[in-house]
């Protein structure tokens, strides 16, 4: 088993399916993985939310899901979207609830990501 398929079990995720959406390659894919580390999406989802930003919040959470839908993410794609829906219908409140839940996957991923390293 290599790195990257470590990490995917770790994060609870099927390597193998978005092994195949990356060609079988696992050096793209962690290349992509480690980018996912300094994208902006979850910090400004974070601020926004904590601003009461429902539409920066909103965007956020939206370009966050589809990050995680492309890297197979799959626990921190299902919380992303749940925030993104609730967002969707201005409903800060709630999404700040689930925020914190999808803040724990985020921070799983982040630490795991030591295992590619």
């Amino acid at each position: 088993m290599d790195k990257t398929e470590e990490f995917y079990n770790a994060i609870g995720s099927d390597f193998q399916s978005v092994a195949k959406r990356f060609g079988n390659n696992s050096t793209i894919l962690t290349r992509f993985v480690l980018k996912f580390l300094s994208d902006e999406s979850f910090r400004t989802l974070k601020t926004a939310l904590e601003k009461d930003d429902a539409e920066s919040a909103f965007y956020a959470a939206h370009t966050l899901k589809g990050i995680c839908s492309n890297l197979g993410f799959d626990r921190l794609f299902e919380k992303s979207s749940a925030v993104t829906e609730m967002l969707r219908r201005k409903e800060t409140e709630p999404a700040k609830a689930e925020f914190a839940v999808l803040e724990q996957e985020y921070n799983k991923i982040v630490q795991s990501a030591a295992l590619l390293s």
